[in-house]
């Protein structure tokens, strides 16, 4: 993969398929034992009762 000028990078579609990875959706890029690592955000509820049921 190559970084473009904006900083971007393309994740390819094998691994897009293999994690369920959509348009959308939102990623972190995270700094581990001195390694860089895509991880998924959670999900923020979205209604007032998806919020109340969470603990």
């Amino acid at each position: 993969m190559r970084i473009n000028s904006k900083g971007q990078v393309t994740i390819p579609a094998f691994l897009r398929r293999k994690y369920s990875l959509h348009q959308g959706d939102e990623v972190e890029v995270v700094e581990i034992d001195n390694t860089l690592q895509i991880v998924r955000r959670p999900v923020a509820p979205t209604s007032r009762t998806e919020r109340s049921v969470l603990p």
